[in-house]
């Protein structure tokens, strides 16, 4: 792996948490009724958190990339594999990104919320972006858990990133819907988790021995 890829994987893994971090922190609590009015009362932060949304996804597909090769040699198939789910869960959540930023701009037109808000459930209704939602979740799902496994059984430092990685799927994806607080706690784990294992890829040297693959 290239002293470039290894710096931009680790600008791309910090970097995904961080905006992903700040879009949790500037979302505003979104109604299922009045969806459109909670939006409007955002004001710049719901659309700052839409954009940030956006771009994390890209981020993201590069971070698992990066991920995938930096684990490959220890072991190729749970890297590779873990890599391209990443990328699907990325181009899922893209795609989910783009609905959030028309509905934010939905959101500023008043004078229409009740044309827009019909077209937003109508769209809520549809069984046309329901495949590309559920691949952007169990894609990045996935992408997440099965790189988490590849470093653990590669018995790279820092060893405490991988269970970390696993209370943040946890937490993220079953705490939230017990307690708002569960979100925070999640951003947090896996700012430690992407910010430790950036630190680890951008200054390991290129001379280090390779461990014997293992899947």
């Amino acid at each position: 792996m290239t002293q470039h890829l290894r710096i931009l994987t680790a600008v791309a893994l910090v970097a995904t948490a961080l905006l992903s971090l700040l879009w949790t922190l500037l979302e505003p609590p979104l109604p299922a009724e009045g969806l459109l009015t909670a939006l409007a009362d955002g004001g710049t932060s719901v659309a700052a958190s839409g954009l940030l949304f956006a771009f994390a996804q890209l981020l993201f597909a590069v971070g698992m990339v990066g991920l995938g090769c930096w684990l490959r040699s220890a072991s190729p198939r749970l890297a590779a594999t873990g890599a391209s789910f990443g990328v699907l869960g990325a181009f899922g959540h893209t795609l989910w990104a783009g609905v959030m930023l028309v509905q934010i701009v939905m959101a500023a037109d008043a004078a229409n919320h009740d044309v827009h808000a019909a077209l937003v459930a109508d769209l809520e209704a549809s069984l046309l972006f329901l495949p590309f939602s559920m691949l952007g979740l169990a894609g990045t799902v996935l992408g997440v858990l099965l790189l988490s496994i590849a470093l653990w059984r590669s018995r790279r430092a820092p060893r405490w990133a991988a269970p970390a990685l696993w209370a943040f799927l946890l937490v993220e994806f079953v705490g939230t819907s017990l307690s708002d607080w569960a979100t925070y706690v999640s951003g947090v784990l896996y700012l430690a988790a992407f910010a430790a294992l950036a630190a680890r890829i951008a200054t390991e040297r290129a001379d280090v021995p390779t461990p014997a693959p293992t899947a």
